[in-house]
């Protein structure tokens, strides 16, 4: 859905007092419905449609954000209108205002060499949500559902992953659960800038599942062939055993959980390549991004390489929590 900037300076106007009466609107991703804001006053903000789909309420991601500030953990928490509410608009159809986080990027290169530092946040986040009592009114990922529903995969791949699926699944049945982010990738974690160390974005999800679930996510990613073309070939081993090594020094992970990583990586590829092609073949109306056919590409082929190198992934695992 496209918006116009008349109308999105309207839903600003229930925030004049933080970004003044002419704030300066940019595009960040009109796909994703999330626009820059810079006040008359000079601090940038996010504005952000929530959209119809909800995985849980505002008021308890609210909630949730302003406990992980509380916590020491850097997120960008919502900012309440002039009103004191949290969101702008129709209750249906409302719109949130952020903070930005302002970070860098780094070149694929360097990447590795920050996972000890993103992995031991990521274990403090986790420590900070499992210590949220009130009720979120989320849910609990089907992960079994998932796994064990229709996958729409190339028969070859689909074959190779049901050789395994039960060994998967019986290894992640057995992990107690707790709040996770739900949506743990790459994109949605900041190197903040000026050495402010790791924030993290986006927690419209907040699932009852494995803390492994999330790390499974993110080191998923990190497996892929796309985004580290130009890198070292040992960097994307490289990420899974410095993110591993940092998150221990937080929290250890038992031995349930370490041999159940290796299967939840694949598993998580093989859910998205799914989702992915869905969504390609017009069974699923979601959004399509222009690189579409390119990601779902790129995750097939790492199903493919981690499907042919399971010992590889276990070994590097291992490695990571023996540091």
């Amino acid at each position: 859905m496209a918006f116009e900037k008349s109308q999105l300076l309207k839903q600003l106007a229930d925030w004049q007092t933080l970004v003044g009466e002419n704030p300066t609107l940019d595009v960040v991703d009109d796909l994703r419905e999330l626009w820059q804001v810079q006040s008359v006053y000079g601090e940038r903000y996010y504005l952000k449609r929530l959209g119809p789909w909800r995985n849980l309420p505002v008021l308890s991601e609210y909630r949730m954000l302003v406990h992980l500030l509380e916590e020491g953990v850097r997120v960008p928490a919502f900012l309440l209108t002039d009103d004191g509410a949290v969101t702008a608009g129709p209750i249906d159809d409302s719109f949130v205002l952020m903070r930005a986080l302002q970070h860098v990027h780094l070149p694929a290169n360097e990447i590795h060499h920050h996972e000890s530092e993103i992995g031991i946040a990521t274990a403090h986040l986790h420590q900070a949500m499992s210590r949220y009592s009130q009720p979120l009114g989320s849910y609990t990922e089907d992960i079994k559902g998932g796994i064990t529903g229709e996958l729409r995969l190339p028969d070859d791949l689909l074959q190779r992953f049901d050789a395994v699926r039960d060994d998967i699944l019986e290894l992640l049945s057995k992990l107690p659960l707790q709040i996770v982010h739900g949506d743990f990738t790459p994109g949605n974690v900041l190197h903040l800038a000026h050495g402010r160390g790791i924030g993290f974005i986006d927690f419209d999800h907040l699932p009852n599942a494995p803390r492994i679930w999330d790390v499974a996510k993110y080191l998923s990613r990190r497996l892929r062939f796309r985004w580290c073309q130009d890198a070292s070939p040992t960097v994307r081993m490289d990420c899974v055993e410095a993110f591993l090594a940092g998150y221990i020094k937080v929290s250890k992970l038992d031995q349930a959980e370490i041999e159940a990583l290796p299967g939840a990586m694949l598993a998580y590829n093989v859910l998205e390549a799914s989702y992915n092609q869905s969504i390609l073949d017009g069974i699923l109306p979601r959004r399509m991004f222009p690189d579409h056919a390119d990601v779902l590409l790129d995750t097939l082929q790492t199903i493919d390489w981690q499907l042919s190198h399971l010992d590889a992934v276990s070994a590097a695992v291992r490695r990571g929590v023996s540091r």
